[in-house]
């Protein structure tokens, strides 16, 4: 973008500027309003639903400042009038951010337009209310009044809301609706209604929902089924630990290999259930199978070596977890402490302390 280039008698157009914009989407995201300055001052009017999209798939590297000004600015562009696909971009990033406010607005600012909000606009307010379940059930019994049919998306974020507010009453009946109206839950879904989950009973019911929907087992249901196993195993159900590792089992014979994320949920149900052996023996599954630990890996393996003292094993962990690039977080000085506590090494502790 900085570098003079001499176009001679041709100037850039909307093509060379989207590809800039690809460009910075991926190694410089916070370039791209510049990008957008750049495009008004040589009269090309910006794209911007493919820059929302730009936006949303930068990831971590995004801020919600930054995306938020760049609504604004599409919503109020003097010589771009905006038009239905821009307002279900903005409503995609508030939904991802969490923004239930800027969410309700952009539906206002749409009806205003002369828009009709429809599943993707509902989808994205209800994603938006995080935890808050009860407005999330608002938006969903306002979807129905408009007339809007209900689909997977809408039922899934309803669910994932169900799930962070771990109201499993309400994320069952959600399930059963959905299967009424003729609507078979994504494995999104069954992701969202297992983190609802807070007991035995409702573990129970959950699984057999699953069954009876006939949920495809993904990687991500197995290790929502994994993570499951954990919450209980922590709740005092140790003979969880077996269901885990038929999971484990169940996997292989679906054909699903197990990755990180597989590995680190397995060694973190060890770690609950106060095992630290165990997990440290998932270590050489997973180099079995090509993978190395990475910073998770050794935060689950420390919370294990904490929750039964084994104080020694936590300082090799620690130790291993610097000389492999990853710089131990708060939790992991706390962990390693709390496990060198419990075997009374005063001294050691201090020295961490000051670490």
């Amino acid at each position: 973008r900085n570098q003079p280039i001499d176009f001679g008698v041709l100037s850039p157009t909307a093509y060379h500027f989207n590809a800039l914009l690809v460009v910075c989407s991926s190694t410089a995201p916070l370039q791209i309003m510049g990008v957008v300055e750049d495009m008004e001052d040589f009269g090309v009017a910006p794209d911007f639903v493919s820059l929302l999209s730009l936006f949303i798939k930068a990831g971590s590297t995004c801020t919600w400042e930054q995306l938020e000004s760049l609504i604004e600015h599409a919503l109020s562009h003097s010589k771009v009038t905006p038009k239905l696909p821009v307002y279900l971009g903005a409503l995609a990033a508030a939904g991802r951010f969490g923004k239930a406010e800027v969410a309700e607005n952009l539906v206002e600012r749409m009806r205003a337009a002369g828009f009709k909000p429809e599943k993707y606009s509902f989808t994205a307010l209800v994603r938006a209310c995080e935890s808050d379940v009860a407005k999330a059930a608002q938006h969903l019994e306002a979807m129905q009044q408009a007339g809007v049919p209900l689909d997977a998306h809408v039922t899934a974020a309803f669910l994932q809301a169900c799930a962070a507010a771990g109201d499993f009453g309400r994320a069952e009946k959600a399930w059963k609706d959905s299967l009424a109206a003729h609507v078979p839950p994504s494995s999104h879904a069954a992701v969202a209604l297992l983190g609802s989950c807070r007991d035995m009973g409702q573990a129970t019911a959950a699984v057999t929902m699953l069954e009876t929907a006939r949920v495809e087992r993904t990687r991500p249901v197995y290790i929502a089924l994994l993570s499951l196993a954990g919450r209980l195993v922590q709740a005092g159900h140790h003979d969880q630990l077996q269901w885990s590792l038929q999971l484990i089992e169940a996997m292989g014979k679906d054909g699903i290999k197990p990755d990180h994320a597989v590995f680190n949920t397995l060694i973190g149900v060890f770690g609950k259930a106060a095992e630290p052996k165990m997990a440290l023996d998932v270590i050489a599954s997973m180099q079995a199978h090509g993978f190395e630990p990475d910073a998770k890996t050794f935060l689950a393996l420390l919370t294990a070596c904490q929750r039964t003292g084994a104080s020694r094993h936590a300082l090799q962990i620690f130790d291993k977890m610097r000389k492999a690039g990853f710089e131990p977080p708060l939790e992991a000085y706390n962990d390693l402490m709390s496990a060198l506590a419990k075997t009374e090494d005063v001294v050691e502790v201090e020295t961490l302390f000051q670490d």
